[in-house]
């Protein structure tokens, strides 16, 4: 079996395979998406504000 990928697909699946490979940053995602099901996210507005842009 053959499968061609474009470079942009390439390089998402290796950015992904980097990211799961570091304990730190699935445990943070983790907690964000929980956060988000909990509907613990804010606006736009207010996390530019909170961050001074």
């Amino acid at each position: 079996m053959l499968a061609i990928l474009t470079w942009e697909d390439c390089q998402a699946i290796l950015e992904t395979l980097e990211v799961l490979s570091d304990d730190e940053a699935v445990e943070q995602l983790r907690r964000s998406m929980e956060e988000v099901k909990d509907g613990k996210q804010i606006p736009w507005k207010e996390a530019k504000a909170r961050l001074g842009l």
